[in-house]
């Protein structure tokens, strides 16, 4: 994501909120390498109790049977507000590696790039 989207796209006005969880084994926060991701315009959280993954896994545009939705990403435009919940999304994806592809293009689209 650093490098494929928002190296390429170092003037978009653009807010991106990375929230890690401890999913697997190694996912521990003294393991947490913010340096994946070091765009001054990424926020990074901590999430230990999974709260944000639970909330997500609930959504209903996530269609995956899981409790807690994680290594996915979530695109908003401009005019997104959270009402109860955010919207409106323009995109997600899981994983986020798998789904790059997806994201570059929406990203783009989103942009005007």
């Amino acid at each position: 994501m650093q490098e494929e989207i928002l190296d390429r796209n170092r003037e978009a006005n653009v807010k991106v909120y990375a929230v890690w969880l401890p999913m697997i084994a190694g996912d521990a926060r003294s393991e947490w390498k913010q340096s994946l991701l070091r765009d001054a315009r990424a926020v990074h959280l901590w999430d230990e109790q999974r709260v944000t993954g639970r909330w997500f896994a609930r959504q209903a545009w996530y269609d995956r049977n899981v409790k807690v939705a994680w290594d996915i990403y979530v695109l908003f435009g401009p005019d997104a507000r959270w009402n109860g919940s955010p919207g409106p999304l323009i995109s997600w994806g899981e994983t986020v590696v798998d789904t790059r592809v997806r994201l570059r293009r929406d990203f783009q689209a989103l942009v005007g790039g």
